[in-house]
C-alpha cells in the first residue's frame, strides 16, 4: 500500500541516482543490509559496532553533504526481553 500511495503521489519507487549512491556506499563499506524503510521516505544500512557506525556515518555525511539530507544512527540492544521481579519491602 505505501508503494502503491508513494507512486501516485509521484515519487519514483526506483532509487534515483542519489539514492544509489548511498546504497552502494552501505555496500562497500560492509554493511549486512540495506535498502529502503517500509514507508519509502528514508534509506536505511545495517553495520555491526560504534566505531564502525561513526565512520559511515562520516562517509554519509560526506556523499549526501549537509543539505542533502539527515544521517542518523540508532543503537539497538538485542538481549531480548527481560521479566525481573524485585523483592518488596514492607511499607512502614
Amino acid at each position: 500500500m505505501n508503494q502503491a500511495g508513494l507512486a501516485a503521489a509521484g515519487v519514483p519507487l526506483r532509487f534515483s541516482p542519489d539514492e544509489q549512491a548511498v546504497q552502494d556506499l552501505f555496500r562497500d563499506q560492509g554493511a549486512f543490509g540495506w535498502g529502503r524503510s517500509l514507508t519509502g521516505l528514508a534509506l536505511y544500512g545495517l553495520v555491526r559496532g560504534a566505531t564502525h557506525s561513526i565512520e559511515v556515518r562520516r562517509h554519509l555525511s560526506q556523499l549526501v553533504g549537509i543539505y542533502g539530507g539527515r544521517v542518523m544512527a540508532t543503537i539497538t540492544d538485542n538481549v531480548g526481553a527481560r521479566h525481573v521481579i524485585h523483592a518488596q519491602r514492607p511499607l512502614g
